[in-house]
């Protein structure tokens, strides 16, 4: 058993923007959870976006695991955790990993976890690892779909983002404070052989932006 999970209903909200709604695909349809010595951590990823978030914990595990919760088992955890969210959280994994299960005071839920073995696994450590180390390089314009640029707004509570990345066609980092990371994949149709954007806007804008209308002052 770990914990106690400090703002677990937060964590649950910074992540769930980002999980994929492709039932087909059980390895992005839900939320992993990781488990180690000091902290619990919890990633979602729909191949557009990923998440990952984490929280101190006081008793951890010193061998770590890992566990899949579908989107649909979620769901009543999210109602769990919103239930007790005054009451200290911990976490525990069966002995066999078909079960995880959430205790706060007297009351307990278990869900199921998903059984994902020959799946092929999202390696978010390495895709984050390479984001962070990637200096800063964005000398022309990034596309990104501002469908997606609206989950970020669950990460933030009264804290600003950074945002960095290493070009137009790389993931763009963002973070959140020191414990939650995440990347957003660029759009990746533009026509290369096409003006930049910002030369075009600036030569769209160009009249607009030198010159003001006369003011008219009433009788």
């Amino acid at each position: 058993m770990i914990g106690p999970i400090v703002d677990f209903p937060h964590l649950l909200k910074q992540i769930t923007p980002h999980i994929s709604a492709d039932t087909t695909l059980p390895v992005i349809n839900g939320v992993r959870f990781e488990a180690d010595a000091t902290h619990l951590y919890a990633i979602a990823t729909d191949r557009y976006t990923m998440a990952v978030t984490r929280r101190p914990v006081h008793r951890g595990t010193a061998a770590g695991w890992s566990a899949f919760v579908s989107a649909a088992d979620l769901k009543a955890v999210r109602s769990f955790a919103t239930l007790t969210r005054m009451t200290p959280l911990f976490l525990d994994l069966s002995a066999g990993g078909q079960c995880l299960s959430f205790t706060a005071g007297a009351m307990a839920l278990a869900v199921p976890t998903v059984n994902l073995s020959g799946a092929r696994r999202i390696d978010w450590r390495t895709f984050i690892a390479d984001a962070m180390r990637a200096v800063p390089n964005l000398t022309t314009e990034l596309d990104l779909n501002p469908t997606f640029l609206g989950r970020w707004g669950s990460a933030a509570r009264n804290v600003p983002l950074t945002v960095w990345g290493a070009g137009p066609t790389k993931p763009l980092l963002i973070a959140c404070g020191d414990d939650f990371v995440g990347l957003q994949m660029p759009v990746q149709n533009r026509d290369t052989k096409s003006p930049s954007r910002q030369s075009a806007l600036h030569h769209l804008w160009a009249d607009a932006l030198t010159t003001a209308p006369a003011v008219q002052r009433a009788a």
